[in-house]
């Protein structure tokens, strides 16, 4: 019995030193900055950092993005998505309908083309407003 008890108290202080010197060493590493993720797109740095970058320029773009999809354009910006830097155009057409058209900034081709879906709208505007 007496054999039982020493080996858990030995287990115990073991398990204790254990903990303090893990949290002693946490102590002593400094804090680090938080790590920017690369669709931390929307710092108006990252964006002119990822405009000099592109050889297709925002108006050639626009224009690529136009003659797909004939409208207003009622957002753009730049980002890297996927390790390609790509214009991204929100355009609203003649029939109100609004399409995301992406195009690539290093050669000019349409990426994606996609119907903006009326539902996911309203709920992006439901969480904008905090509702």
């Amino acid at each position: 019995m007496k054999f039982k008890t020493y080996f858990l108290l030995i287990i115990a202080i073991l398990l204790v030193g254990a903990v303090s010197a893990q949290n002693a060493s946490a102590q002593d590493k400094p804090d680090k900055p938080p790590v920017v993720q690369d669709d931390d797109n929307e710092s108006p740095e990252k964006q002119k950092r990822l405009a000099r970058k592109a050889k297709i320029k925002m108006d050639e773009a626009k224009a690529i993005a136009l003659a797909r999809v004939a409208g207003e354009v009622i957002e753009s910006e730049i980002e890297k998505e996927d390790g390609m830097i790509v214009w991204e155009f929100e355009i609203k057409d003649a029939e109100g309908r609004i399409y995301e058209v992406c195009v690539n900034a290093d050669n000019g081709d349409i990426v994606e083309v996609e119907l903006e879906d009326e539902d996911e709208e309203d709920e992006e505007d439901d969480d904008d407003t905090g509702g």
